[in-house]
């Protein structure tokens, strides 16, 4: 068993997690702040996987909370992760994970469990240097969902527009 300073340890949260989106499956690792015990999985890529594997959690998570941190700021995953109200995201921008990729694995090889257990590094170790996301009003996030929204029509355009032979 690992021995934790109290400076890493905070009462209100059960756990620490790292996770790592993709396209096809989500890479996660988790730490207990109790007792330091670390798990590690992999989810499928999709809503109910995600909502299964957090109810899960929550089952043993005593009222307290769970810091995750993830690389995006938006996003289905973000979306999905702000509806529980036990849950404190942790964005990671994209290069400072990538930079302290390349600071413990010179070789520069990337993997998902990989990644998962360095963003659960980051938050574990350096959660003083880390921002929680401030959730958006209703407003903010359903002009956001429409801007998005508007990007993916926009890009079909382009799309189709690329694939018309000119007149």
């Amino acid at each position: 068993m690992k021995q934790k300073d109290n400076a890493d340890r905070d009462e209100r949260y059960a756990a620490w997690v790292g996770f790592d989106w993709g396209d096809q499956e989500h890479a996660w690792a988790l730490e207990w702040t109790d007792t330091g015990e670390r798990e590690r999985g992999r989810l499928e890529q999709t809503p109910e996987a995600l909502d299964v594997w957090l109810g899960q959690l929550m089952s043993r998570l005593d009222g307290r909370r769970i810091g995750v941190a993830i690389e995006q700021k938006h996003g289905a995953v973000v979306w999905m992760l702000l509806k529980y109200e036990c849950v404190e995201i942790y964005p990671v921008h994209p290069q400072a994970a990538g930079q302290f990729r390349q600071a413990l694995y010179p070789s520069g090889s990337k993997s998902d469990p990989a990644d998962g257990e360095l963003l659960l590094e980051l938050l574990v170790h350096h959660r003083d240097r880390l921002r929680p996301l401030e959730q958006d009003d209703e407003p903010t996030r359903r002009l956001l969902m429409l801007v998005e929204q508007r990007r993916h029509w926009v890009e079909e355009k382009k799309r189709h527009g690329n694939r018309c032979p000119p007149a």
